[in-house]
């Protein structure tokens, strides 16, 4: 899915906690997910300055960005593959969503402890 339609999709989010209605439903796990995203980019964006200082020749900061993009390819598949919502069903759209936003958290908390360790 597109930022464009995530951030659209965030901008009309209704009041999460008593959305019932699947458009809601998207709605609020899109908005969720670009919440989750965008703390992803700002912890992307320290833990490559920590990596950085510790790195005369670039190769660790080379190694973060190989594995930077693997784990893009591996959520975008995972999810895929665990809730396809390429068939066109809401709920398997909204679970999509949702597996993407766990597992970017979690990525974000690798990264805050990568930084840490740097």
């Amino acid at each position: 899915m597109s930022l464009f339609v995530l951030a659209l999709l965030a901008s009309a989010a209704p009041e999460c906690k008593r959305a019932v209605a699947q458009p809601d439903l998207n709605a609020c796990a899109a908005a969720a997910y670009s919440t989750a995203d965008a703390a992803l980019n700002r912890q992307w964006a320290l833990t490559l300055k920590a990596v950085r200082k510790d790195d005369e020749l670039g190769e660790r900061v080379e190694r973060l960005r190989t594995a930077q993009r693997a784990w893009v390819t591996f959520r975008d598949a995972h999810c895929d593959s665990a809730y396809y919502s390429g068939i066109g069903a809401s709920l398997d759209y909204t679970l999509n969503i949702h597996c993407r936003t766990a597992v970017t958290k979690e990525r974000t908390r690798q990264l805050a402890e990568l930084a840490r360790e740097h």
